[in-house]
């Protein structure tokens, strides 16, 4: 079965208003602090727990 895209008609436009605003270095840091120890990622993104 073919799939198609299709574009939306109507998209607000104000989603988009903060995609280009930094990030805080609180919020950084914050978002660092929540990661795992000793973790990372593969090419699969999927996170091996031992």
């Amino acid at each position: 079965m073919a799939k198609f895209y299709f574009s939306q008609d109507e998209i607000n436009d104000k989603i988009y208003k903060d995609l280009m605003v930094e990030p805080t270095n609180d919020e950084l840091s914050e978002a660092l602090n929540k990661l795992s120890n000793n973790k990372a990622s593969g090419p699969t993104v999927l996170v091996m727990k031992c």
